[in-house]
């Protein structure tokens, strides 16, 4: 469900409204043509934009668009022109270079349609006319001017948006809400096909009027999903039903994994060693989860990380980092053999907040003086972009 407006009278889009709004983008150029949809973390975002490109490519929806770019931000580089961003991507056997593209997309713009995804992960500002970055370019209408753009945020970046009223006048705002209680009931009727008292138990749990679960929880997603892994363990269930904090939910997440992690041994040694062990590694990546949330950073190179390999391994087999070797074409590294560079990342950015919050809490019991280093960086970057990230990770510490 979304809501079109930004305070005051809100409008009620469902998905096909929003599939219509769309659609009538690429039929008439002249509407401000840019959407900048926004919603808190976990909220759906990223699937969203996922479901678009699903639907576009199995060619039941948004016929209308020839192209369609989705594009993370969280992994692009600053570049000049927008094809190169493109071009980069594909592997060497693609014969045509940026330029070609971004011509192509100049001459067909109502027939594109962009999706940069997560510009609250993006680390250069929306401010400057004439920008040399082809991302900020797009955003603010001075590239592909008649081409439909959506760009996803959490709350706090939309200031920005918002904050050059000639830039704004492109813009419609969605705001994304999440589940509804029925899109609960149907989540969870197929996480637990077969046991309706697990089923009705939880989504008991999550409906319950001005209970913390559900004012905070139920209408994310990613808390539905974690909601449901962890039920399915019986033994866990009071301690669900008890949560009163996000951290809460997170440390029993948290827990499971780690508890499946060791259970890959049958011996009760080796199992207990096990947990020693992923207590050391998880520690040990905390501190580059909060120097890389720092930095903006949700996507490493090995050169980023101060983690030794073995450890990063062992946080990989946890299941809160993933390693993945990225094909990087000759045309961008000069050389004549195609190269892969190794590259880490975090599955979501709750997470990276939430290992910060574990590192910061760290230092508050074992170096008092870094802590408080290390508490004014995260105040200095709260002034400056209120209600974002790092508020999770002072909640979490």
């Amino acid at each position: 469900m979304f809501s079109e407006g930004m305070s005051g009278k809100k409008t009620n889009v469902n998905y096909d409204g929003f599939i219509t709004h769309l659609e009538s983008l690429c039929a008439n150029s002249e509407q401000n043509n840019r959407i900048a949809l926004f919603g808190e973390a976990g909220v759906g975002k990223s699937t969203f934009l996922a479901k678009l490109t699903l639907d576009w490519a199995s060619g039941g929806r948004l016929n209308a668009f020839d192209l369609l770019f989705l594009i993370p931000l969280r992994e692009i580089e600053r570049n000049t022109y927008f094809g190169d961003t493109i071009i980069g991507k594909l592997t060497d056997e693609v014969e045509f270079d940026g330029s070609r593209l971004e011509e192509y997309i100049q001459e067909n713009q109502q027939n594109v349609l962009i999706l940069y995804d997560g510009f609250d992960e993006y680390r250069n500002d929306i401010e400057g006319n004439g920008s040399d970055d082809a991302v900020i370019a797009v955003l603010r209408g001075e590239k592909f001017t008649c081409s439909p753009v959506i760009v996803t945020t959490r709350p706090w970046r939309v200031i920005d948006i918002k904050s050059d009223t000639e830039v704004e006048k492109r813009y419609r705002f969605f705001e994304i809400e999440g589940f509804t209680e029925t899109d609960v009931e149907t989540y969870i009727s197929k996480s637990f096909p077969n046991n309706a008292e697990a089923r009705n138990g939880l989504f008991e749990l999550m409906t319950e009027p001005g209970s913390f679960v559900r004012e905070n929880m139920t209408p994310y997603p990613i808390f539905c999903r974690m909601l449901c892994y962890i039920w399915q363990n019986e033994g866990s269930r009071g301690v669900l039903q008890g949560l009163e904090t996000l951290a809460q939910l997170f440390d029993e997440m948290l827990r499971h994994l780690k508890d499946h992690f060791a259970g890959k041994e049958k011996d009760y040694e080796k199992q207990r060693t096990r947990l020693e062990q992923a207590e050391g590694c998880l520690k040990s990546f905390a501190k580059d989860a909060m120097d890389s949330l720092l930095e903006n950073k949700l996507v490493f190179g090995e050169e980023d990380l101060k983690t030794s390999q073995d450890d990063l391994e062992t946080v990989c087999e946890i299941g809160v980092l993933t390693r993945k070797e990225r094909f990087v074409s000759r045309r961008k590294n000069n050389r004549r053999e195609t190269k892969y560079l190794v590259e880490y990342r975090i599955p979501h950015k709750l997470f990276q907040e939430y290992l910060a919050g574990m590192h910061l809490a760290s230092l508050y019991e074992g170096d008092r003086e870094q802590f408080q280093h290390l508490l004014i960086q995260l105040m200095a970057n709260y002034r400056s972009t209120p209600n974002c990230k790092f508020s999770r990770v002072l909640a979490r510490s």
